[in-house]
């Protein structure tokens, strides 16, 4: 669990996803906003940091954390209506229909996903102008 933090943060992103890998790509991917990206990789971690989560931040909530027992999906829900939420699946459909997740998600994104497309999704969501020139090399 960590934070990348500045005074002038505009929008705080929450990360929850339990490889480490996935939560650093995706902050590579949003590097360019000017935002403070909180992350979870278990459960547990994610109830702790949505805590810090204001209306209009942002959500990257990956299926897999995901289950029956443990919604966090409908917590998030019941406690910020106005927070965005992006869903991250692996590329199966029958995981997002089976979990019912297109109900509850701003957007889902399926794995593996392009990084046009998730820019593209954040500043739809975040109502952010997208930058007239973004390097994705």
């Amino acid at each position: 669990m960590s934070e990348t933090s500045s005074s002038d943060q505009a929008y705080k992103i929450l990360i929850a996803n339990p490889y480490l890998y996935n939560i650093d790509h995706l902050k590579l991917i949003l590097g360019h906003l000017n935002c403070m990206f909180l992350t979870a990789q278990t459960s547990i971690e994610y109830r702790d940091q949505f805590k810090k989560i204001r209306p209009n931040d942002l959500i990257f909530l990956d299926a897999s954390l995901i289950t029956s027992s443990d919604n966090l999906l409908t917590y998030s829900l019941k406690v910020n209506s106005k927070t965005k939420i992006i869903i991250t699946a692996r590329n199966n459909i029958e995981e997002i229909y089976t979990k019912n997740l297109f109900f509850y998600a701003d957007a889902v994104l399926l794995k593996p996903f392009d990084i046009p497309e998730v820019i593209s999704q954040v500043h739809a969501l975040l109502k952010i102008d997208a930058p007239s020139k973004l390097n994705y090399k």
